[in-house]
């Protein structure tokens, strides 16, 4: 097979893992609430595989009520401009941020250039560091990014699923050119990837992936330091590493329930030449402010 599976991977992190059913429980698309009612049948099965089931379905039924919420303003708007009006509005943002994208490529000089990071292994092979690699290609308004550079897929849970290395490049495009611009589809259409099937940016199913997020930041890095190399009046320094997180499981002591907290750890944000990058911040997941130390 030469495209990952379409599924969303409900699991902790293990280093052991070295296929993605070691990951999770694997769900494909299906409906979690339908006319304004929760799927029983589903929630069981997803609440009988988690060992904190009241804060999971918390979770997913958040998103639900948000995603409800969302839809009646959607609704809203076509009510009171029309459903023609909304999707031309739909359309334009997309025009307005390739417009602006392509304006702010045509700025940089056209050229090659490329950068890399390693990663000290992979879990499985303790002893191979895992490259990361970056080329790009800018000519007039257009952007070729290209990971054929990148280490072949890992047996450890490193590996990157592809939709999320090309987001992190492109999170990584528009804060170096601007970072007001819109983030919509309207960026792929001047960005064109070349991404290998068999990679680490690229996975083969069933690879696994649950330890994605350091690739991603390497990703990320790599084309931050790759665009600073073309033009080095918008020089920024890479970002602190460190961007994994670490899980703490235990037992309640007044109920006895399990309860698990998760927390992303993060360093700081690169320097630039108008001062210093921001502390504990993560970059890639919407610039993730750290936890507060009360919580």
């Amino acid at each position: 097979r030469t495209k990952t599976a379409p599924f969303f991977t409900m699991s902790s992190s293990s280093a052991a893992s070295r296929e993605i059913f070691h990951a999770g429980l694997l769900l494909p698309p299906m409906k979690y609430w339908s006319r304004g009612k929760l799927i029983k049948e589903v929630d069981l099965v997803i609440r009988n595989n988690c060992r904190t089931p009241d804060l999971t379905a918390g979770d997913l039924r958040g998103q639900a009520g948000c995603t409800q919420v969302g839809a009646r303003m959607l609704c809203a708007l076509c009510d009171e401009y029309g459903v023609d009006t909304v999707l031309q509005c739909f359309a334009e943002l997309q025009n307005a941020t390739e417009k602006r994208l392509r304006a702010e490529l045509a700025d940089l000089p056209d050229g090659e250039r490329e950068a890399e990071s390693f990663l000290d292994h992979d879990s499985a092979d303790p002893d191979k560091p895992v490259r990361i690699h970056v080329r790009i290609i800018k000519q007039g308004t257009n952007l070729t990014i290209d990971f054929s550079g990148c280490a072949p897929q890992t047996r450890g849970p490193v590996n990157l699923p592809q939709h999320s290395a090309e987001a992190s490049c492109l999170v990584a495009l528009v804060s170096f050119l601007d970072p007001t611009i819109p983030f919509n589809e309207g960026l792929r259409r001047a960005v064109r990837f070349v991404s290998p099937p068999g990679k680490v940016v690229h996975p083969i199913h069933p690879a696994p992936v649950n330890h994605y997020f350091p690739t991603n930041h390497q990703v990320y890095n790599c084309m931050l330091s790759a665009l600073s190399a073309l033009d080095p009046g918008r020089a920024v320094g890479e970002p602190g590493g460190g961007s994994g997180a670490v899980a703490f499981g235990y037992r309640r002591t007044r109920t006895g329930k399990s309860y698990v907290q998760y927390e992303i750890m993060c360093t700081g944000l690169g320097g630039h030449d108008q001062g210093d990058g921001g502390s504990m911040y993560l970059p890639v997941l919407n610039f993730t402010p750290f936890t507060p130390i009360e919580i």
